[in-house]
């Protein structure tokens, strides 16, 4: 069976996947000996030290899959080196990232970081391959509208207040929006003062049937398998 690792482009991707492919979190154990504790140790991981992110790798217990945090969308260059030789052991890439803005022009800026051949990896862009948006226009797509509701419409309110009052300054806030949404949804749902990545993937809040996921579901069976994709 071939070695797949998955790339994607934080934290919270990586989280989500790895919630995704199992139906929940690897131990906390696992999960917590990646992830930085304090500020200055999360900068360090920011360097240039290939050997230091490479540590962030995440295997998923009885499978192929490995799960690798890039540090943002520009953070594929750090492993120019690397990648061609965990080609060597067997791995195949597949990219899961942000479409932002642009979809085209997302995609184009993960394939002009590499220098691998093309048949070795494959990517998908949050939230459906296709539009614009992130990791967070798809959550909000798959959480429990009974649920979420209420928060949408807070956040709605004082953004559309916040563009009444300087539209030049404040129209262009979707993103930070879909991001603050998130988390006081996922805040709202939880009994501390301080919603953490652990709580995001409270199965409670997400309908991982939901349609919305279809695409990025097609994309895991094609290059996993139903195994190992979890479907």
């Amino acid at each position: 069976m071939s070695k797949i690792m998955i790339v994607v482009e934080g934290l919270d991707d990586l989280y989500f996947l790895a919630a995704l492919l199992r139906g929940n979190f690897p131990t906390q154990q696992e999960l917590e000996k990646h992830i930085p504790k304090k500020d200055k140790e999360k900068e360090e991981e920011k360097g240039n030290d290939v050997e230091k992110k490479m540590k962030t790798i995440i295997k998923l217990p009885n499978s192929s899959l490995a799960l690798l945090n890039a540090d943002g969308k520009d953070g594929l260059g750090d492993f120019k080196t690397t990648f061609p030789l965990l080609l060597e052991e067997g791995f195949k890439f597949l990219f899961v990232f942000d479409a932002d803005g642009n979809a085209d022009q997302a995609r184009q800026n993960i394939k002009k970081q590499l220098e691998i051949e093309k048949s070795s990896y494959d990517i998908f862009l949050f939230p459906d391959d296709e539009n614009s948006g992130d990791l967070e226009s798809l959550l909000l797509r798959i959480a429990k509208p009974e649920k979420i509701q209420s928060v949408q419409d807070c956040h709605e309110k004082f953004h559309t207040c916040l563009k009444a009052i300087n539209e030049e300054k404040f129209g262009n806030l979707e993103s930070d929006k879909r991001k603050k949404t998130v988390y006081s949804y996922v805040l709202q749902h939880t009994s501390k003062n301080k919603a953490t990545r652990r709580d995001l993937w409270n199965g409670d809040l997400w309908d991982f049937e939901n349609e919305a996921l279809k695409p990025l579901r097609e994309f895991l069976i094609q290059n996993l398998g139903s195994n190992d994709s979890g479907y």
